[in-house]
């Protein structure tokens, strides 16, 4: 805290800002009287007061009744300058008085406002006003521009995606939140009109903006005037349209073009109404009536003065009916008679509400355009929209000439009078497949690209039958997937793209990928603030992982229903509340595992599906969780590590979870940070197996001592080509846990290969090779090894439709089977006999496999003659590769 100067004049302001950035001014005292001399003193007066004076005039004070009492000031660590009395009660405080910005710790009431500063130099009050919304309140908020409304956010008819929504995190921190999430967190009322969200990144020590609104044109209230819509689709051109039964007249009053209606709806019998999507519309001062219907919806109506309009909303908001705000109840907002259409968003390909508009039949559905301000097209424009329009026809033309070509073709195929053409060319892209892949084949005619097979979206749709319902697999958040039979009963598996998933979209050139604002995902395993809002944070994953842990206690998937709950989630809540929670855990599991740890794990599952992030523990918290309290780790074996320039990691496990000083070690980025595409900071944790050496300098590389088990890598940035940084919009959590460097830990083994994973089928192998692990040389443990680690491998992956082949995941397979084989040939292993070219050892070792796993995965179990036929098949089939290569020198 202290005086600080504009840059506009010589004029001196009492303000705080932060220590670590003196730039950034959270509250002003004297903002409308600023100080001219430079004697200025801040002081607390006989009175009580606080005051900014000189020996001539005052410049700022609390104006408090006088008190005879003494009283000190304090400037806490949240930003709060208070002003105590002697029994220590805060008196005054400058979050009650509020200038431009909104802090941690403060509660926005309805009487608070945040006023912009004048212009972003000048703190001297502006026209912009950020306040609680007056009519409605709760988390509805509005910025006033003097006396006009420039913005709104919350509860109205909108959708869920509805984009002006606040952002949870902005929810939190207007509420006085106490998470973590908001603690570096500021909210601003710019000078420019937005209301701004930033958080300070510890990482790159600067503030990042987190949200902001209006971001667009749209996106200011009724920015296209009344009975009219704006589409946030259209980035240029006209993006005002008249609503359906209005059209643009010019008004005599201020000569703009307003929407007026082309015709009285107040008379006659005629009760036409057309529908359309919005993404939200105010209702503020509008009527709303309880329904259980849209037909009642539209009658009640009608019975009203003069219909306008009308909105069903058949499901409901119990979070309204709580907070008292109409609408919350199933039923229909109403515009009669004198009400107008305000604030109308649409989009195009975007779904929200439907809104019925009385639009007599005779009028029909034209809906005429708004040249709003600036949004005229001009001269140049039609110009060039001709240029673009003129040659796009003559590509429509072409292209439907293409698509009758195909047609035709498709007919032929149909007659079997180009399948030939069709095979040739999968062959054809097999073979070259094959000649550049097989590593016991080469020649002057190898191809010098992969020559993945090319199929045309005919042929993929008739091999699925137009991608029916009864060919679906399944689907993800990428789009589903088909079952396909090409010509010949080759059997495919056909994903079809959602516009939604971000892959659709080209990449050019050498790119590899390409930037997406969707939310892409899985519905069921994302957290509900990332598909609502499309909020992502550290505890979004830890919503995810909470579901996948009650799908493996309850062996059930999230979509699970039963006549007590509509999903896995509000299953196991029930549960919970009824005082039964074990009632959740999958019956086979009751005979190999103790009921009190699995409840342990339930109440770990149930804390990480919680509906509020603040509310869920964070992901360092639920590993340290589960490693001290379930698998009974001694507190004292681990050490994390973490990125030497990120505190706010560090303050999370030294802090919040209680981990010594000395137990964390700092480190540089060859060591703590992912440097490669999306980057960022990471953190893990490392076993100690003598935690009787040596406390200090110990180095956790040393890999006879220290095993890093645990990571977390924060995605924060992408690295441009010149290796400078920049932060991701959407940032994320790579985190998991190694399941074979737990089991070393737990089981005590020196490595990963002897833990009861893999070593009982190198032991298998051992018996084929007919040596002993034990006294064998390291050269071959390695192969034993390689064979153990390769076999469990290809065996889940048959297991899971991954055949040998020689493209994509089918090649992984291939070639990992291929070098189980040469191992085993080099420990003179060649069949159930020695030199025996009939047998094969690989199905020997995977029925070993298939026993050591089929209590945790029974499909392995009926699943096992498949994938014994395809391993002998291709063992055998390579042995005879290898023996005519052999012949042949």
């Amino acid at each position: 805290m202290g005086f600080f100067r504009s840059q506009i004049g010589n004029q001196r302001f009492l303000g705080i800002w932060y220590y670590m950035d003196p730039k950034t001014i959270v509250w002003v005292a004297n903002r409308d009287n600023p100080v001219s001399s430079s004697s200025s003193i801040l002081t607390i007066e006989d009175d009580g007061n606080l005051v900014v004076k000189d020996k001539d005039n005052k410049y700022f004070a609390t104006r408090l009744p006088s008190s005879s009492g003494s009283r000190t000031l304090k400037l806490l660590d949240t930003g709060n300058l208070i002003l105590v009395d002697e029994s220590g009660s805060g008196v005054w405080s400058s979050f009650s008085f509020p200038t431009d910005t909104f802090l941690p710790g403060m509660y926005m009431e309805k009487t608070m406002k945040l006023t912009s500063w004048k212009t972003q130099h000048n703190p001297a009050t502006g026209t912009l006003v950020f306040q609680k919304d007056q009519v409605f309140g709760y988390n509805n908020y509005t910025i006033f521009d003097e006396k006009k409304l420039h913005w709104k956010s919350g509860f109205g008819l909108e959708s869920s995606i509805n984009p002006t929504k606040m952002p949870i995190t902005a929810l939190h921190l207007l509420s006085r939140s106490n998470s973590t999430t908001t603690a570096y967190s500021r909210l601003v009322m710019n000078s420019s009109g937005e209301i701004q969200l930033y958080y300070w990144d510890l990482t790159i020590r600067r503030w990042v903006l987190n949200w902001s609104e209006p971001k667009d044109y749209c996106a200011k209230y009724n920015a296209c005037g009344p009975n009219s819509s704006c589409n946030i689709s259209e980035s240029v051109g006209i993006v005002c349209n008249c609503l359906p039964g209005f059209e643009a007249v010019s008004d005599i009053t201020t000569t703009e073009k307003v929407c007026r209606r082309t015709s009285s709806i107040c008379s006659g019998n005629d009760t036409s109404f057309l529908s359309m999507e919005i993404m939200k519309i105010d209702v503020t001062f509008q009527t709303f009536l309880e329904a259980r219907s849209e037909p009642e919806c539209k009658e009640k109506c009608l019975g009203l003065d003069c219909c306008q309009a009308y909105s069903y909303n058949g499901v409901g908001n119990q979070e309204l009916v709580l907070a008292g705000i109409p609408g919350g109840k199933q039923g229909c907002w109403i515009w009669s008679s004198g009400s107008q259409l305000v604030d109308v968003q649409i989009g195009e390909g975007v779904s929200g509400h439907t809104i019925s508009i009385r639009n007599p039949l005779s009028i029909g559905s034209k809906i005429p355009q708004i040249a709003n301000g600036n949004r005229k097209r001009s001269k140049s424009q039609v110009i060039i929209l001709s240029a673009i329009v003129i040659p796009g026809v003559l590509f429509l033309c072409c292209i439907g000439f293409i698509c009758y070509k195909r047609r035709v073709n498709v007919e032929k195929v149909k007659k079997g009078n180009v399948e030939s053409d069709y095979v040739h060319q999968f062959n054809e892209s097999v073979r070259q497949v094959q000649e550049l892949l097989d590593p016991f084949r080469s020649g002057e005619h190898d191809s010098p690209t992969i020559g993945i097979p090319f199929f045309d979206f005919e042929r993929i749709s008739t091999s699925t039958d137009g991608f029916s319902d009864a060919n679906k697999l399944g689907e993800g958040g990428f789009g589903p997937v088909y079952k396909g039979t090409l010509s010949g009963g080759l059997e495919v598996a056909v994903k079809r793209l959602s516009i939604h998933s971000g892959q659709a979209k080209i990449v050019n050139g050498k790119e590899v990928e390409s930037n997406t604002k969707r939310i892409i995902g899985t519905y069921g395993y994302m957290a509900p603030e990332y598909v609502l809002e499309g909020l992502f944070s550290i505890k979004s994953d830890v919503y995810s992982f909470g579901v996948v842990v009650l799908e493996i206690i309850s062996g059930k998937k999230k979509h699970y229903q039963c006549e007590q709950a509509i999903s896995l989630l509000n299953y196991a809540w029930q549960l919970w509340k009824e005082g039964r929670p074990l009632d959740l855990m999958e019956q086979v599991l009751l005979e190999s595992y103790d009921p009190k740890e699995v409840l342990k794990c339930i109440i770990v599952g149930l804390l990480c599906v919680q509906e509020d992030p603040d509310d869920r523990p964070n992901m360092p918290n639920v590993v340290i969780c589960l490693l001290v309290l379930r698998y009974g780790l001694p507190a004292e074996n681990l050490w994390i590590s973490v990125y030497e320039n990120d505190e706010e990691t560090y303050a999370i496990w030294h802090d919040e979870i209680g981990v010594p000083a000395d137990r964390i070690k700092k480190m540089g980025e060859e060591d703590n940070f992912w440097t490669s595409g999306a980057t960022g900071p990471c953190s893990e944790i490392y076993y100690d197996f003598h935690p009787d050496r040596e406390q200090s300098n110990v180095d956790l590389n040393d890999d006879t001592r220290f095993i890093e088990f645990y990571n977390l890598v924060f995605m924060q940035f992408n690295k441009k080509d010149d290796g400078s940084l920049e932060p991701l919009k959407q940032k994320n959590i790579d985190t998991g846990m190694g399941l074979e460097r737990m089991a070393r830990i737990l089981q005590k083994v020196p490595n990963n290969y002897e833990t009861d994973l893999i070593f009982p089928i190198i032991e298998k192998v051992s018996e084929l090779a007919d040596v002993s692990y034990a006294l064998a040389d390291d050269s071959t443990k390695t192969k034993l090894k390689v064979i153990g680690d390769h076999m469990r491998a290809i065996v889940y992956l048959i297991s899971d439709g991954v055949f040998p082949s020689n493209i994509g995941r089918g090649y992984v397979v291939r070639r990992l089977i291929r070098r189980a084989v040469r191992m085993a040939r080099l420990l003179d292993i060649r069949g159930d006999e020695i030199g025996n070219l009939e047998g094969a050892f690989l199905p020997i070792v995977a029925e070993k496999v298939i026993d050591l796993s089929s209590e945790i995965d029974p499909d392995l179990r009926s699943r096992k003659s498949r994938i014994l036929e395809e391993l002998k098949r291709e063992e055998l089939c390579f042995v005879v590769t290898l023996e005519r290569r052999k012949a042949s020198r």
